[in-house]
């Protein structure tokens, strides 16, 4: 029987003196999985995550993270996920080794434990050289990987990740994406990702779903996807069947 590391059913938000963010939204994501979540810039993908992660309400609906219901059960679920979004909570002044450390004693870990974890999660992210610096002095792609190293430090089931390449150069994306992908395949960690880099989601997702102005519009595989929207005249790509599928695009302009 398969099992649902996520489980959300008919998430409402509306921003006060704004529009609806969420409509009726349900997603569902098998433990185990690579999830990517797609949409228009404003469509709700931030917000849906972040009711995901319990850093914002939903007005109506009910999720399930690992079985647990989300409502009154904010620490234990917070124990089993890690979450990278867009707008990093780092501290510009504190180096790279310390607030890895940091992370880890807030988690529970020894001194010992947390230096190691701390050591580990430097090497397999690429910032090793970067240990002794300051946040504030980091590229915005160490500075993202950084970001992601915090969110793994105490070993999660699942990883929220918010356009988590932003500011990577094609060489360290393909090493990022190289490290998660063993974690989803060696550790079975689950993630959960937002990116625009459609191409991203082709190659490393296996599940997606697409939101657009608060509504979701697919859920399903990304090879299903592919094999709907992204054949015939408009070739057979995930970017291309994307343009279509949200009325963004038309023969003349992507044969331009």
């Amino acid at each position: 029987m398969t099992k649902h590391i996520i489980e959300a059913r008919g998430i409402e938000r509306t921003y006060r003196k704004g529009p609806k963010a969420l409509k009726n939204v349900d997603l569902v994501v098998k433990e185990g999985s690579r999830f990517a979540l797609l949409g228009p810039n404003g469509a709700g993908k931030s917000t849906l995550i972040r009711i995901l992660c319990t850093l914002s309400r939903a007005d109506a609906g009910t999720v399930r993270i690992d079985d647990i219901p989300l409502k009154g059960n904010t620490v234990p679920i917070r124990s089993r996920i890690g979450v990278a979004l867009q707008e990093a909570q780092i501290d510009p002044t504190s180096t790279v080794r310390a607030q890895l450390l940091f992370q880890g004693r807030l988690y529970g870990m020894d001194t010992k434990k947390a230096k190691e974890r701390a050591a580990d999660l430097e090497s397999r992210f690429g910032l090793n050289e970067s240990s002794n610096r300051k946040a504030k002095d980091l590229s915005g792609g160490n500075l993202r990987r950084l970001h992601v190293a915090l969110a793994l430090v105490h070993f999660p089931k699942l990883l929220f990740l918010d356009e988590p390449t932003v500011g990577m150069d094609p060489e360290v994306r393909a090493l990022f994406w190289e490290e998660l992908l063993r974690l989803n395949r060696e550790e079975g960690t689950s993630i959960l990702f937002s990116t625009q880099y459609l191409e991203e989601a082709e190659k490393h997702a296996e599940d997606l779903a697409i939101i657009d102005e608060g509504i979701m519009t697919y859920r399903g595989t990304v090879k299903g996807f592919i094999d709907e929207h992204g054949s015939g005249i408009l070739g057979e790509g995930l970017e291309e069947g994307y343009l279509a599928f949200l009325g963004k695009a038309d023969r003349e302009a992507i044969h331009a």
